[in-house]
């Protein structure tokens, strides 16, 4: 995205510690900001600050304020990712002065405080309007959910007619000579599964003929 400078605002003027307004500073000649700057979306950064490049004047630095700066406002709408960055600022020689260190790679201005100020106040108003989100790629993942369900649901196996179970309780039945219409066994289907409330049953019955014949023995 195109890096658009804004005139600083007077909440970042007060955060920076100057008396000074917006409108003392509107139409501000002492320097101008030029480049481009990745968008605050997800996936549009990188994970590392390694592709940051600064100028001031067309020369090659690196100001640490301004790199903090630009991070920081950065983190506030992508916290996982940093921005690609070309910035040039274009000042007056004489506000500059590049004999810092011997590689001149760090270099000091005048007005920094408004610099600073000017650069937050661009960035938060140029990342005002995208939306702190991300794009789904996999656009069936309401169908693949519901598929993980069903396959994950365990299906129950109905028992065959002739299974050892069915078998085992017809052989109780017919050796306690127990009539098909009360027996509880005359409400269940050949493809029903028997439930342990049936076989209750069936013992409870038993017993009860067990007694029924034994009361009559011994009239």
């Amino acid at each position: 995205m195109e890096f658009k400078q804004e005139t600083a605002s007077d909440d970042i003027l007060s955060e920076y510690g100057m008396q000074c307004s917006s409108e003392d500073i509107k139409g501000n000649t002492l320097f101008t900001l030029e480049g481009f700057i990745s968008s605050c979306e997800h996936g549009q950064g990188r994970s590392a600050s390694d592709r940051q490049f600064y100028f001031i004047n067309s020369r090659p630095c690196d100001p640490a304020k301004v790199i903090k700066v630009v991070n920081e406002v950065y983190h506030q709408y992508n916290r996982y990712q940093y921005p690609c960055v070309v910035l040039n600022i274009r000042l007056k020689e004489d506000d500059v002065d590049i004999n810092v260190t011997p590689d001149k790679r760090q270099i000091l201005v005048n007005n920094e405080k408004l610099l600073l100020a000017t650069i937050k106040t661009s960035m938060i108003r140029l990342y005002g309007n995208i939306p702190n989100s991300f794009k789904m790629q996999n656009t069936s993942l309401n169908n693949s959910f519901t598929s993980s369900q069903s396959n994950n649901t365990p299906s129950r196996a109905s028992p065959s007619v002739g299974s050892p179970s069915n078998s085992r309780i017809s052989a109780l039945s017919q050796k306690f000579g127990r009539k098909s219409e009360g027996s509880p066994l005359s409400n269940l289907s050949p493809t029903q599964p028997s439930t342990p409330l049936s076989v209750f049953s069936l013992k409870r019955s038993f017993s009860n003929s067990s007694c029924t014949d034994e009361s009559q023995v011994i009239n």
